[in-house]
């Protein structure tokens, strides 16, 4: 499904180089450099590359249909950029619960904790588990704990009767923790790409995999987000890009007005998994060099009963962009019945999804109403191609604005201190 896009700012609709949008060469500039390359050939941008290949599906079907042949129960064991993507993606195939109804239960420790991990070792079913383990760099130290512990875990209650088959290991090529440890244990290891950062991965196997494991179609993801760089490469003008667009309005927002905020609300359950991917990437790509723009995640319409007080009646130092699809029409129908009371007569008649998208609407006219600067993303569906489109989108304004801001998008030098600090704590160095 397409992608529709709007801009509002000041109470109207404004569309880049046109009216309030204005002054904008620089990001111009820096959006032609980035788009005119699609191909990612060189540097860190394998996202590019791999939105339009389909050489690697196969073996990641064969995998995925090899391992719900014989499993109940899957534990993606990674965090951050090697988990959000694929929890994304599931979520977009189980509406947001936890499990698909076909059985499959695909289960994600990604936030490291000593009650968290007992409890998953304790409720996995004992002969039907299985274990996707994801380090890019092989040495995570949150992966590698989850890897260990469920290793033994297993050892301990299984002996080592399928131990090898009971774990499936995607890491970069070379000599790793991990890809050394499972060469040892003898279990199936699916290379990653080395020009791809964990953030930029959506679109490869860390997350395709556990994707399919979902029941998702991956060509569909991909293709989704080959069509967002199809845009790049037709466009007359680069500012009506829509990745180009939004930047505009952020960056005109954070000029005029001081914001310095940017909150996600889907009105979609499904959607929910997405906005935490998109923290991350906006969060650890470009919060350097004393720069960057906050990132915030909201659902609605449930955070219209909490956060939406303070969006139009606290600062206005905020972005906005609703993420909605079509959904009038969709879900239970509210009727009459004996616990009728006339003061909800107007619920009467209509659906579920009629209630929701009014409330929706609602937000966005009103934001508009109290001047909020704010984006607009509507499809008819959110499905796997809408799902790849809306992350290539935001992957490629992160690497626009970076550009702009003149830093790497894809490094994380503050995560890094932290990684060797708590190193140090572990071997006894407190002083670091």
């Amino acid at each position: 499904m397409t992608l529709s896009q709007s801009l509002f700012f000041d109470g109207q609709e404004v569309t880049p180089g046109k009216g309030v949008l204005t002054g904008l060469d620089d990001l111009a500039a820096a959006a032609t450099s980035l788009l005119g390359d699609t191909k990612g050939d060189t540097g860190h941008r394998g996202h590019l590359r791999l939105a339009r290949e389909t050489g690697d599906l196969a073996e990641m079907r064969a995998v995925a249909d090899a391992i719900r042949a014989t499993c109940s129960d899957v534990a993606v064991l990674g965090t951050g950029g090697s988990s959000l993507a694929a929890q994304a993606f599931c979520a977009l195939a189980t509406g947001g619960a936890t499990s698909k109804s076909d059985g499959l239960k695909l289960h994600f420790p990604d936030n490291l904790s000593p009650h968290g991990m007992t409890a998953l070792l304790g409720s996995l079913p004992a002969k039907t588990s299985h274990f996707l383990v994801v380090s890019k760099s092989g040495g995570t130290p949150e992966t590698m704990t989850q890897f260990l512990t469920s290793h033994r875990h297993w050892q301990e209650t299984h002996g080592d009767q399928d131990l090898a088959s009971r774990f499936t290991v995607i890491t970069e090529p070379g000599d790793r923790p991990l890809r050394r440890m499972a060469e040892t244990l003898g279990c199936r290891i699916l290379d990653h790409a080395t020009d791809i950062g964990g953030r930029f991965s959506a679109f490869s196997n860390l997350a395709l995999l556990p994707a399919m494991l979902a029941g998702l179609d991956a060509r569909r993801i991909r293709e989704g987000a080959a069509s967002v760089l199809d845009k790049a490469e037709g466009a007359e003008d680069i500012l009506l890009h829509p990745a180009v667009a939004s930047v505009a309005l952020h960056r005109h927002a954070q000029v005029k007005s001081g914001a310095n905020i940017t909150v996600l609300m889907p009105y979609a359950n499904q959607l929910g998994q997405f906005t935490r991917w998109q923290q991350q990437l906006w969060a650890e790509s470009l919060g350097k060099d004393g720069q960057g723009i906050t990132p915030v995640g909201a659902t609605g319409p449930v955070d219209q009963h909490s956060q939406l007080q303070l969006y139009l009646d606290g600062p206005a130092d905020k972005i906005f962009t609703i993420l909605y699809e079509d959904i009038a029409g969709l879900g239970p129908q509210i009727e009459k019945h004996a616990l009728h009371d006339a003061e909800i007569d107007y619920l009467c008649g209509h659906t579920v999804g009629d209630l929701v998208a009014a409330q929706c609407s609602a937000t966005i006219e009103t934001l508009v109403k109290h001047k909020r600067p704010l984006r607009v993303l509507s499809t008819a569906r959110f499905d796997e191609f809408s799902l790849g489109a809306l992350m290539m989108q935001f992957m490629l304004e992160t690497e626009i604005w970076a550009r702009m801001m003149g830093v790497n998008a894809y490094d994380q030098p503050a995560v890094e201190e932290g990684k060797r600090l708590a190193r140090s704590y572990l071997d006894g160095d407190t002083a670091g």
